[in-house]
């Protein structure tokens, strides 16, 4: 099995070249992904824990069902954008420009066009379920 090794680099150019790291930059840049992907996370129960501060009435069972399963959808395509988004930019960086590292901007980048990814799938999904349901009795 091969293991594709994905390095992380905050410089403007890589120390190979003379560049300079800045390992404060590197935890502002990682604790902004962390709080992107806990953002992500937490999203799923955003609408309930709204709408009970707000001291409006839970989601009826179909309407809890629709969310979740809109959720889940964001969240699959999420995955894959992201993933698939981080080889594409390691293998252009890598065998395009023959650079070593991944600048850590294009990581931040990543994470914030996956969760627009997550939240545009979440509402088509979110307005696909609703019509479906509208004429049936049944989810």
């Amino acid at each position: 099995m091969t293991y594709i090794m994905f390095v992380a680099d905050d410089s403007i150019v890589s120390t190979a070249n003379g560049g300079s790291k800045r390992p404060h930059s590197f935890s502002a840049a990682s604790e902004t992904g962390l709080v992107q992907l806990d953002r992500l996370r937490s999203s799923r129960d955003s609408l309930r824990n709204h709408r009970a501060l707000a001291g409006k009435v839970d989601l009826d069972e179909p309407e809890a069902l629709i969310y979740r399963r809109a959720a889940t959808i964001g969240v699959a395509l999420f995955w894959v954008v992201f993933v698939l988004s981080c080889i594409g930019v390691w293998a252009y960086l890598s065998f395009v420009r023959h650079q070593a590292t991944v600048p850590i901007g294009f990581l931040l980048l990543l994470v914030s066009a996956g969760m627009f990814v997550f939240m545009v799938t979440r509402s088509i999904a979110i307005l696909v379920q609703y019509r479906r349901s509208a004429g049936d009795d049944t989810l």
